[in-house]
């Protein structure tokens, strides 16, 4: 049995924020994938590089360019509009 690829919409102007800051973002990854076990350095799942677990829909990497984006911008969780919902960034982190 297959995983299906989620799908994400990523806007432009928000991918030009995480190539930007990707240097950054790839950091913080590094950090997390060395205490996590599957973390890919891409911000979406693919037929290479498919989600550990059907319920799986954002990588790490996505996370975390999001939680950035929200710091950069002192926005709050509730008001951030990306490809991840601002409260389900909020319960990743918590």
């Amino acid at each position: 049995m297959t995983n299906k690829i989620p799908e994400v919409h990523i806007t432009s102007s928000f991918m030009k924020f995480l190539n930007k800051n990707d240097n950054s973002i790839t950091k913080i990854l590094d950090i997390v994938s060395s205490f996590k076990k599957f973390t890919p350095n891409t911000y979406l799942y693919s037929i290479n590089n498919p989600p550990p677990r059907a319920t799986y829909k954002y990588t790490d990497k996505l996370f975390i360019g999001c939680i950035l984006h929200i710091s950069f911008n002192s926005s709050s969780w509730n008001s951030f509009i990306g490809p991840i919902p601002g409260k389900q960034v909020h319960m990743g982190t918590s």
